[in-house]
């Protein structure tokens, strides 16, 4: 049987019967190919045009128990195993997005402790430096004075003196 399967292929579906245009005239086939052949064929399209447009919920559903089903499960796995990837992909997407948004907080918060560290270094210089000028001059600035009360304002210079260092090795320490 020589037959020409081309264009002028007709399809009566109402009478489930299939006419070819063979060589030596008009051929009429079953229904059963239609059935068990095209119309599966249809549903997978049709599947993989609907997964394709983003439906990835989207299963197919077929009973015909041979390699049209084999095929329709294969489909399906592979949509599952598409899906789960994208899952997985958008949860990295999200625990990266909230990884940057941490490191871009502690990068701001350590600008503000710079920040905040030379503003602080500032007055604690001007201190610093106030002390140790009283201290050079103290033996004048004392002259006649009671000796204990020189006593305790020595002892008060001195505690500012260390604790200004001691606050400006603080702020170093943040930096």
């Amino acid at each position: 049987l020589s037959t020409s399967l081309d264009p002028s292929v007709r399809r009566d579906w109402s009478s489930d019967v299939f006419f070819f245009q063979a060589e030596d005239g008009i051929r009429d086939y079953d229904v059963t190919g239609v059935q068990t052949c095209a119309l599966p064929i249809s549903k997978l399209h049709q599947g993989a045009s609907r997964v394709a447009q983003g439906d990835f919920d989207y299963r197919l559903d077929l009973q015909t128990n041979d390699e049209m089903s084999e095929l329709a499960e294969s489909f399906n796995r592979m949509t599952d195993r598409f899906q789960q990837t994208n899952c997985d992909l958008d949860r990295q997407v999200r625990e990266r997005t909230k990884q940057l948004l941490r490191s871009e907080r502690l990068a701001g918060i350590g600008l503000l402790a710079a920040g905040v560290a030379h503003e602080i270094n500032n007055p604690l210089s001007a201190i610093a430096m106030a002390t140790e000028s009283i201290q050079y001059r103290w033996e004048d600035l004392c002259a006649g004075a009671d000796p204990d009360e020189v006593e305790n304002v020595r002892d008060y210079l001195e505690m500012i003196h260390s604790e200004a260092f001691r606050c400006r090795d603080i702020t170093a320490r943040m930096l």
